[in-house]
């Protein structure tokens, strides 16, 4: 469980004990971070990603055959993408 907006404390809707609380219900892990000012962001995403690699190599989650893993960065076009287009005969734009 991730709870967000930690840095706006005023308008906190959900205390930490019971997200605390909540995530033990249901026995998953619980962090609290703030997009704003990166207060737990690379922690959230480190900790999820270590749960799940945890539970496939103890084999909780199942790979399919034919799976190629997790990539890392943007996924990029297949083809050039040309962003500004030759103006058209005659001058003019529209």
């Amino acid at each position: 469980v991730v709870g967000c907006k930690v840095d706006m404390e005023h308008l906190r809707e959900i205390p930490t004990d019971e997200g605390k609380a909540f995530a033990d219900f249901y026995g998953v892990k619980f962090i609290e971070t703030s997009a704003k000012t990166g207060y737990n962001v690379e922690e959230a995403f480190a900790m999820i990603a270590q749960e799940i690699y945890s539970k496939i190599e103890t084999g909780e989650f199942k790979v399919e055959d034919g799976w190629d893993g997790i990539k890392t960065g943007f996924a990029r076009p297949r083809s050039n993408v040309h962003l500004m287009e030759a103006e058209p005969e005659g001058g003019g734009c529209c």
